[in-house]
């Protein structure tokens, strides 16, 4: 499953200039095989229903994994980062995470 919905340099991004070196050079799949899988499983919604879906639903759906995914990389060593600096990290993409759900959750979006 890995990396099926979104891609490791967007979430690179999203992690903050103060990435972990080893996450910069190898994003491990499992980061986003468990992104995946708490996305589909919050929206109710396996990988091949995402893909036959609308671009809003996988533009929402790319910007809530890599947002966990983000926040993995965050959380695997926070030594690079300021208190300040993770914690906006942490909220920026928690808030991503909520807001792509907000879109997710309208009945209108995932018909195809």
């Amino acid at each position: 499953m890995a990396w099926d919905l979104c891609l490791s340099g967007p979430a690179l991004v999203k992690a903050g200039a103060h990435a972990d070196p080893v996450m910069i050079a190898y994003v491990p799949d499992s980061f986003s095989d468990a992104a995946e899988g708490k996305l589909c499983t919050d929206i109710n919604l396996n990988i091949t229903g995402i893909q036959a879906k609308s671009t809003i639903v996988q533009q929402a759906v790319k910007d809530a994994c890599e947002a966990l995914i983000a926040m993995d990389i965050a959380t695997y060593n926070p030594v690079g980062y300021s208190a300040r600096e993770w914690d906006g990290i942490m909220n920026k993409n928690d808030e991503r995470y909520t807001e792509a759900l907000r879109v997710l959750g309208k009945k209108e979006n995932l018909k195809i």
